[in-house]
């Protein structure tokens, strides 16, 4: 079983602001309405929710922040959304089952989201989830690769120590 902690945004933080849902908080795939403009709460923090993958799917670790331990968590889909500017983010949304009901819903973003600003949902596919969570939970590096050091140095990954401080970047930042 191996074990990965993400940072989520409980669904209460990101909001449609325009459109057929008005008020409602981000869901899984089945209840969302294409072109909703969806923000993100200016109070909105990220929490760390501890995952495992087993043979039976993904579970809520016990040090977790968010979420109930042993609880099961169903990859919904990966969500596309286009700011006004014409760029454009995804999202995975994970959904905490406890029992056959809903517990949470979360949202992952897979780039860095801006409070206050406007997310058109253009998207929606549960096909690619699986691959883009691998991508962003699975992590492994090739010889020769640099890991930018707290400091700023860029050092091979053969090179690394335990111990030594590594640059965090916005996936890692709580």
């Amino acid at each position: 079983m191996t074990s990965q902690s993400l940072p989520v945004y409980p669904a209460r933080d990101f909001v449609v602001t325009e459109g057929v849902a008005e008020g409602d908080p981000i869901t899984f795939a089945d209840e969302l309405v294409m072109d909703d403009i969806y923000q993100l709460r200016p109070d909105a923090r990220r929490g760390r929710l501890a995952m495992a993958a087993g043979e039976d799917g993904l579970t809520v670790e016990p040090d977790t922040d968010l979420g109930r331990p042993g609880n099961r968590l169903h990859l919904d889909c990966c969500l596309t959304f286009m700011a006004r500017d014409g760029s454009t983010a995804e999202a995975l949304v994970l959904v905490e089952v406890e029992g056959d009901a809903v517990a949470e819903v979360y949202l992952l973003p897979l780039a860095p989201l801006t409070p206050r600003t406007d997310y058109r949902l253009v998207g929606a596919d549960r096909h690619a989830a699986t691959t883009r969570l691998a991508e962003v939970a699975c992590v492994s590096f090739t010889r020769g690769t640099h890991i930018t050091m707290a400091s700023g140095a860029q050092v091979p990954i053969e090179q690394l120590r335990a111990g030594r401080a590594v640059e965090r970047g916005w996936l890692g930042a709580a």
